[in-house]
């Protein structure tokens, strides 16, 4: 924010407004100008002032430079969509995530216990009998998301017909 000054010779009241804004939401309360750029909006910025009394108007862009701030990447959409999977052993199952990163392209990478074991937006999960964790992690090298999985693998005949998909 910032205060705003004008000066009149005949003395007459100056009232401000805001007559064009380019990438920066302004308002005027008082005499004090509030600005704040547009939604994951960086670079340069601007909004017209407009000081207005009796006899006419003068105006003045005002004009920012907004500079980046870095938000976590955002998972867009993810397969299987329940958190608790089924899957039979001695079969694969496909797992998928999309995300998008307004600064820079997300690095995805798919994790077992702590341990890399896949890199990029799909991972063909093939497991012996047991209940594992898998984990998505998507990261901008600063920020990172995640999407966890339950994963229970074992003889078809410990599941029923529609927890198998049959």
């Amino acid at each position: 924010e910032c205060v705003l000054q004008a000066t009149d010779f005949e003395n007459d009241e100056i009232v401000f407004s805001i007559r064009d804004e380019n990438k920066l939401k302004c308002t005027i309360e008082n005499s004090t100008l509030h600005y704040i750029s547009n939604k994951d909006y960086f670079g340069n910025a601007s909004c017209e002032i407009l000081a207005t009394d009796n006899d006419g108007s003068s105006s003045l862009v005002f004009n920012v430079n907004i500079l980046p701030i870095n938000d976590a990447p955002i998972i867009t959409s993810f397969l299987p969509q329940q958190d608790t999977v089924i899957a039979t052993q001695g079969s694969s199952r496909l797992f998928t995530i999309q995300a998008t990163d307004v600064e820079s392209s997300p690095i995805i990478e798919w994790l077992f216990e702590n341990q890399v074991v896949g890199r990029g937006s799909s991972y063909n999960f093939n497991k012996p009998a047991g209940n594992y964790v898998l984990m998505a992690r998507i990261s901008d090298s600063q920020l990172s998301t995640y999407k966890l999985w339950n994963v229970n693998v074992g003889e078809t005949s410990q599941f029923t017909c529609s927890e198998v998909s049959g």
